[in-house]
């Protein structure tokens, strides 16, 4: 069984989804047609039950839209994907807040320094967005590139990591 739980944001629904109380996805608001698609898709099996947000990574999320320092440590998750795409998805929990990193960077970092692009698919596919920071990633010019949940999702959410200075 898989419990599902909507946690209301600044910058839109996020529905979590966790398994034995360890969170394997956060997803943006898609629209109902697209709601859990990646869940549904990886656990085709497993029974969907909506419930109300009380667990540490609902209250996680909620204190850190509300103070961007809150500590992710302490959410139990699970990242499904394959090897490179976990290895980048840790690398990038080590991002220091309110900081950003350039793709070829973390390519470097997981040790393939070719591997830029790759990094990009990888954080592309991140399961968990916010709390394993994808949008802490940007282009080797500094530019604000693509991001699952929008731009201005990722425009939003750096800002509120950086007390309002990258506007």
């Amino acid at each position: 069984m898989i419990h599902v739980e909507t946690v209301t944001s600044p910058i839109g629904p996020l529905t979590l989804a966790l398994q034995a109380e360890v969170l394997i996805s956060v997803e943006f608001d898609k629209g109902p047609a697209r709601r859990l698609s990646w869940v549904k898709r990886q656990f085709p099996d497993e029974a969907l039950v909506e419930r109300a947000p009380d667990s540490d990574a609902a209250r996680a999320l909620i204190a850190y839209f509300v103070d961007p320092a809150t500590d992710f440590s302490g959410v139990a998750l699970k990242l499904h994907g394959t090897d490179f795409q976990v290895q980048v998805w840790e690398t990038l929990r080590r991002i220091p807040l309110g900081e950003t990193v350039a793709y070829g960077t973390i390519a470097r970092l997981v040790g393939q320094p070719e591997a830029s692009q790759a990094v990009g698919r990888a954080n592309g596919d991140n399961p968990i967005p916010v709390i394993v920071p994808c949008h802490r990633v940007i282009g080797m010019d500094g530019s604000l590139t693509g991001f699952g949940g929008g731009l201005e999702r990722k425009v939003w959410l750096l800002d509120h990591e950086s007390g309002g200075r990258l506007i």
